[in-house]
């Protein structure tokens, strides 16, 4: 199948600027909606990211939008590996410089702002009132466990010196209150006063509604600002432009009923409203979410709060038709034969007479199965090109992840774990099995414990955080929150069937965020688990993008 070039963005669509874009998770949400005539109703018109395996990412993802729905055998091609990204942009190069210009690598905040602001009016070029903006500063500053991190690692670089803990707890308390990424959202201001949206929409953590720096509250801070974007820039930060100096935006949140902005009654924030949960909207992952919805004051109305899903996506909704694959083995010679034999020989550990006995079922279950596909020569791959499993009617997230052209899944490949985690990942996902839940340390026998202090902490109950150290993402549930971390362990991500002994793939982890299958991650197999567990779920945006779409065709019915 050949495809044709060109641009599928036209000046038809609603216009979109997406800020620390990452790999483009709320703008493909945003893309993907269409309007009643079945064209695109959203078109990118420019996407800012910083990480460069993240701009990778977008950069493909700006390509293949170019084709709408006529992707070339050459994109597959690509995603497959059977070709290299220069020979592919080169084939279709009208398409490659097309998607150069709109994903654009570079540091907001760093970047001199004027360069940023004549970025922008060009890609708007004469729609530059009547368009979107959307995005979220960097979340880590945010983010609960982010700020425990932070003062955690200074913590850790002050140990040597000759301070007392209260000093050392001072000193990482005002490495926090002075991180940049607490002020970025200035920039997300800047460009607002500077342009004008008719609407934006930013997203963070929920960690943003308690986060304070220097005793003040970030939220409160953050709304004021976003209310009257003028009034919080420098004098010689504001744009010379007299309509700039009456800019007013209402802000909203899409849960809930309330008709009223957030200051409903002139001075109370209502946060509630704030807090969007991903699961209640047809993503198998309970990932709650800060969604701030800002409108220009001059627009009539607000956009309606999201419905929710008649339907919970769980974990096994959204990945079981994909290729079953075993772990591999780190730290020694890897064979399918002496993975097989490192797990099963479980059952000759003295401490295995000693586990439940329902768990203990699971586990010799699982063992067998894995024999027998040793035996049988079918015992799982590390890695698979392979097709997801045909299932007979296809559920509507399966339609959205799944694309008809694709004969093969990528982004699939299992990462390595040592022995003592083959047997710790065998007993927690037999445990969840029996249990209906995922063990907690306490719950292992405690040969299997990590040789780490924590984790007799955690046993009586002094660490919460360390006795969730390996967990089992439930089969018949939302999963738990995707988060960076995954790039740097599985063992909060593991898989909930016993005899494939691992963690998730980024694949894997990709449909929970509800990316569809032909969506590809570059970078290193870490710098793509970081892309997704920093993304918007896609089909979440998709939800806000048809809310912020049915206000615009009222509000602005010139662009409906």
């Amino acid at each position: 199948m050949e495809a044709k070039t060109g641009g599928a963005d036209g000046p038809s669509n609603i216009p979109i600027i997406d800020l620390f874009a990452g790999p483009g998770g709320l703008g493909e949400g945003f893309s993907q909606f269409r309007a009643e005539a079945g064209s695109r109703a959203f078109g990118i018109r420019l996407s800012i990211e910083a990480n460069e395996a993240a701009h990778k990412t977008l950069l493909l993802r700006s390509f293949y939008r170019k084709f709408d729905n006529n992707i070339p055998e050459k994109y597959y091609d690509y995603i497959r590996g059977d070709i290299d990204r220069e020979e592919l942009f080169e084939r279709y190069k009208e398409n490659a410089d097309a998607a150069q210009k709109e994903a654009w690598l570079t540091t907001l905040g760093e970047t001199e702002h004027s360069i940023v602001r004549d970025r922008i009016a060009e890609a708007l070029g004469s729609d530059n009132r009547d368009w979107v903006l959307i995005g979220g500063p960097p979340c880590q500053a945010y983010s609960l466990a982010g700020r425990s991190r932070m003062m955690a690692e200074h913590r850790k670089k002050q140990a040597g010196d000759e301070k007392d803990d209260a000093k050392i707890a001072l000193d990482a308390k005002s490495a926090f209150d002075s991180d940049h990424r607490h002020y970025l959202y200035l920039e997300y201001l800047r460009i607002i006063a500077d342009h004008e949206p008719a609407i934006f929409v930013m997203e963070n953590v929920p960690g943003l509604l308690s986060s304070k720096v220097k005793g003040d509250s970030i939220i409160n801070k953050i709304t004021q600002d976003l209310r009257k974007p003028i009034n919080a820039l420098k004098p010689s930060e504001r744009p010379k432009k007299r309509r700039a100096k009456a800019l007013e935006y209402r802000l909203y949140g899409l849960s809930g009923s309330s008709n009223s902005d957030l200051f409903g009654d002139g001075s109370t924030l209502d946060l509630r409203s704030l807090i969007v949960r991903a699961e209640e909207h047809g993503v198998p992952q309970a990932r709650h979410r800060v969604l701030i919805i800002g409108v220009r004051s001059d627009l009539q109305g607000r956009p309606n709060p999201l419905d929710p899903s008649p339907h919970r996506v769980s974990v096994s909704d959204a990945i079981a038709d994909l290729p079953e694959l075993r772990s591999a083995q780190s730290r020694t010679v890897d064979t399918a034969e002496s993975w097989a034999l490192q797990v099963a020989s479980v059952q000759q550990q003295v401490w295995f007479k000693a586990i439940q006995p329902d768990v203990k079922a699971r586990m010799r279950d699982a063992s067998r199965r894995i024999l027998e596909a040793l035996d049988n020569d079918t015992l799982f791959p590390i890695y698979s090109n392979d097709a997801p499993k045909d299932i007979n009617g296809l559920s509507d997230f399966m339609k959205w992840c799944r694309d008809s052209e694709m004969s093969f899944t990528c982004n699939h490949h299992s990462r390595s774990h040592m022995k003592s985690d083959l047997w710790r990942y065998l007993f927690a996902a037999s445990f969840a099995q029996a249990m209906g839940t995922s063990p907690k340390i306490m719950d292992f026998p405690k040969d299997l414990w990590p040789n780490h202090a924590n984790a007799e902490k955690a046993a009586k109950k002094h660490n919460a955080m360390f006795a969730d150290r390996f967990r089992v993402q439930l089969k018949g549930n939302p999963s738990k929150t995707i988060v960076s971390h995954i790039s740097q362990d599985g063992h909060y991500y593991i898989h909930y069937d016993p005899a494939q002994c691992r963690s998730l793939t980024v694949r894997e982890a990709a449909r929970l965020q509800s990316f569809p299958d032909n969506y590809f991650f570059e970078g290193n197999r870490s710098q793509q688990y970081s892309q997704v567990g920093n993304a918007v779920p896609p089909l979440l945006a998709y939800r806000v993008a048809k809310a912020v779409y049915k206000f615009l065709a009222t509000a602005l019915p010139s662009r409906s």
